[in-house]
């Protein structure tokens, strides 16, 4: 279920229905807010869990359903309790310092928000400024990757002396300063593709996150049946040239459990066999720093312990670039693909677990 266009849909039908009166129209508006409204109170979090993208849509919609609906229609009473509420869980999962929403990410466009335009960095920078929205790279935001994104701004500029001052300190707080460490226990649900709750944990410290969700789900790649967007396990980290390093979980079954805990991720697949592997896709090391990536021990800042049922010590690894490579780019970043496989003919369930640390 894609609701971003549902928030959209019900303000789009509620306020027009009223202006022209007519009441099929407006009553269709208030069914499609209830239905968005009833879901999102299951969990108080939305089935698009902890998107850069598209929570920057919804964020749109209860904005408008804040300003322009009134009392009498649900999306007026309830617009701005929902935004506060999206807002305080996004800014726990904001690490400033990586300038990142820690993983995972239901519908992704990129794995480093410092190198793409999600319209949620659009937000920071009416919030923030420019610098804690882009900073870190030189380059304008008009040349990052999915920059057509940008085209959101004329609008949130408009909105945002309304938008803002529903911002509250301690909201603002959490996106400008990071705890030593804060871990994160939430739970998301996306019908009719998740068969049970996604349960997620991300564990957030200044220059390291770490973050996943356990899904079943009745084909892979979430609600979108997208596995480039899909983005369960994640851990990023800031590395010494204060560029972002990422290491994510490319999906390939249609059940995960994960375990979060500090300075560690476990990812089992409880329908898998014999026949299932865990692919990874790893950001390149900085300019300067090793070339290619030969091992995890070759990935520049991160120090990962490998364990598990998988076949620790024979990873396959290949690299995808912009200009060569054995597979495409994902979203215009190039990436190496490190892939663990399960030994030939054992009965154990498929799992692989990493401790992590800085180096």
């Amino acid at each position: 279920m894609t609701l971003n266009p549902a928030y959209m849909r019900a303000v789009a039908s509620g306020w027009t229905g009223r202006k022209m009166n007519d009441s099929n129209m407006t009553a269709a508006g208030e069914m499609y807010a209830q239905e968005v409204l009833d879901l999102f109170n299951i969990n108080n979090t939305l089935s698009e869990f902890n998107s850069p993208t598209y929570a920057g849509i919804t964020i749109y919609a209860l904005t408008l359903w804040a300003k322009y609906m009134p009392n009498d229609s649900v999306m007026g009473r309830e617009g701005r309790r929902v935004l506060e509420e999206i807002w305080d869980l996004l800014a726990s999962m904001y690490n400033p310092n990586l300038r990142n929403l820690a993983g995972p990410w239901d519908r992704s466009y990129g794995y480093d928000m410092n190198k793409y335009v999600g319209i949620l960095s659009v937000y920071l920078w009416s919030i923030l400024g420019e610098d804690a929205a882009f900073g870190g790279y030189k380059e304008s935001p008009f040349y990052r990757a999915h920059a057509d994104d940008l085209e959101i701004a004329p609008m949130v500029a408009i909105l945002a002396p309304f938008h803002n001052s529903l911002i509250s300190k301690s909201t603002i707080r959490k996106l400008t300063t990071v705890s030593d460490e804060t871990l994160i226990s939430r739970q998301a649900y996306a019908p009719p593709t998740d068969l049970e709750l996604r349960n997620i944990t991300t564990w957030v410290t200044p220059n390291l996150t770490i973050g996943g969700e356990s899904f079943n789900q009745t084909h892979i790649g979430g609600a979108r049946e997208d596995r480039s967007a899909w983005n369960p396990a994640v851990i990023q980290w800031k590395r010494n040239d204060g560029s972002v390093g990422w290491f994510n979980a490319y999906p390939s079954e249609t059940a995960m459990a994960v375990e979060v805990t500090p300075n560690s991720l476990k990812l089992t697949y409880p329908n898998g066999n014999a026949s299932s592997t865990f692919s990874f896709i790893v950001a390149s090391n900085p300019i300067g720093g090793k070339r290619d990536i030969n091992s995890v021990r070759d990935i520049e800042g991160l120090l990962l312990k490998v364990d598990g049922t998988v076949d620790v010590a024979s990873p396959s690894i290949s690299f995808c670039g912009l200009v060569g490579g054995t597979c495409d780019i994902i979203h215009g970043f190039e990436f190496w693909n490190i892939t663990w496989s399960m030994p030939m003919n054992t009965t154990d369930v498929p799992s692989i677990s990493f401790k992590v640390n800085l180096v």
